[in-house]
């Protein structure tokens, strides 16, 4: 209870063999491939999502208790 959870999702096939380093508040969280998703539980707070690939791509997010947050990742 008064968690938030951010799901950020990659459903897509185009770019498939490029693989996405993720960050959430400057902490690396793994990589991304076509058709997955992480899903962080966390406190209500802001938080900065960041997409490391020959380019970089941020979002800020006012995560908000007992709420879901969906971010969507494509490859550009």
């Amino acid at each position: 209870p008064g968690m938030s959870n951010i799901y950020l999702y990659r459903n897509e096939t185009f770019g498939a063999a490029i693989a996405m380093t993720v960050s959430l508040n400057g902490k690396v969280m793994g990589r991304t491939g076509a058709n997955t998703y992480f899903l962080w539980e966390v406190p209500p707070g802001k938080y900065e999502i960041v997409s490391h690939t020959e380019n970089v791509s941020r979002i800020t997010i006012e995560a908000r208790p007992n709420r879901n947050h969906f971010v969507w990742q494509e490859v550009k």
